[in-house]
């Protein structure tokens, strides 16, 4: 299972030289927030599943899959801040956290995950109905973000602000498709759910390097008046 444990890893990896760019980059804004706060689940979550794929820490198996489930609705819900953040809509509580509270509560309360098994020649998981219930308005939201983004795309008159919209819809319905896919029984066993996170992270990096991603045009801000004020 070592391989399978290499995957979460090399995605985990792959998103530190993004978090530190973004937070090295000045003049900081309020969207570099938005993209640092979904970096950092990006991270954890890939972390978490590497321990519990290769049991380094020999931490409770179903503990690891608990705290993993949190970390991915939490990265899910601030990959829906930044999409929001995108365009300029004022983001204040949004009921996207709703689904964040619920699957943290049925954690806590032992309903999920139903059963974990985790052996050398597999993994599996049994998240229960109770978290693709959860898991529902979330989705529903993301995609119309990804909707509203591809018609802000055709009115956009630049053309590094299309360049820029292009990839975060590609990062997202990537994300979001494979994502899916993970909560399958090929996708759990195989780490798939993390393949697009690795995926996202690459695409992410080369976005960044060649085409400025952090560069927006929102009002400047520091990283403490951002925390301040993101949820205002």
């Amino acid at each position: 299972m070592l391989e399978h444990a290499l995957i979460p890893l090399a995605a985990t990896i792959a998103y530190v030289p993004l978090l530190l760019v973004s937070l090295l980059h000045k003049p900081w804004q309020r969207e570099q927030g938005y993209f640092v706060l979904y970096l950092i689940p990006a991270m954890l979550w890939g972390l978490f599943d590497f321990f519990l794929r290769s049991d380094v820490l020999h931490i409770n198996e179903t503990v690891l899959v608990k705290v993993g489930l949190c970390l991915t609705f939490w990265m899910v819900v601030q990959l829906h801040y930044l999409l929001r953040s995108v365009d300029g809509e004022p983001v204040g509580i949004p009921v996207a956290f709703l689904p964040l509270v619920a699957i943290i509560a049925l954690a806590a309360s032992n309903v999920i995950p139903r059963s974990v098994e985790i052996t050398e020649q597999k993994t599996f998981v049994d998240y229960g109905f109770q978290t693709f219930l959860v898991a529902i308005p979330l989705l529903i939201v993301i995609w119309w973000d990804v909707f509203r983004l591809i018609r802000i795309r055709k009115t956009a008159a630049q053309l590094s602000e299309r360049n820029k919209l292009t990839y975060l819809i590609v990062v997202t319905m990537i994300s979001i498709i494979l994502l899916t896919s993970g909560f399958t029984k090929p996708g759990i066993t195989y780490a798939i759910a993390h393949v697009s996170s690795l995926t996202s992270a690459l695409i992410l990096l080369y976005a960044t390097a060649a085409h400025q991603l952090l560069d927006c045009r929102y009002p400047r801000a520091s990283p403490w008046h951002f925390l301040m004020t993101s949820f205002a």
